[in-house]
Formats: structure tokens, C-alpha cells, sequence
């Protein structure tokens, strides 16, 4: 989703990393939060210093 104006854009993106309740069936929820917090730091690395990276569910965040 992409909303624009003459004074503000803003743009909203959803992303689900697919079947990660297999990551903590297979080792254990400690080892998937760690890697929910990897994954989180990427995601922030490449996103604009503007913009915000929230957590929405177990394996879905979302950047505006």
C-alpha cells in the first residue's frame, strides 16, 4: 500500500516469513525468538532511517 501527497508519503509493507512455526517445532520457541530478533535487525538495516519496523504477529511485521 502506497499513499502520497503533495506534503507526505507513506507506504506500508506486510511481510510473513513463511512456515516459521516449523523453526520452533524443530529446535524450541527460544531458538525462533532468536531468530525473529535476526531477522527484525536485517530488515532494519535496509529500511530508511525514517522509516518504522513493527511486529504485528508471531512471523509477520510490518515497515511504515
Amino acid at each position: 500500500m502506497y499513499i502520497s501527497s503533495e506534503e507526505n508519503k507513506t507506504g506500508l509493507m506486510i511481510l510473513n516469513i513463511d512456515n516459521f512455526k516449523n523453526i520452533n517445532s524443530l529446535y524450541n520457541r527460544r531458538f525462533g525468538d532468536n531468530v525473529l530478533k535476526i531477522i527484525a535487525h536485517k530488515i532494519q538495516t535496509v529500511i530508511p532511517v525514517n522509516a518504522e519496523l513493527y511486529r504485528l504477529d508471531n512471523d509477520e511485521f510490518a515497515v511504515i
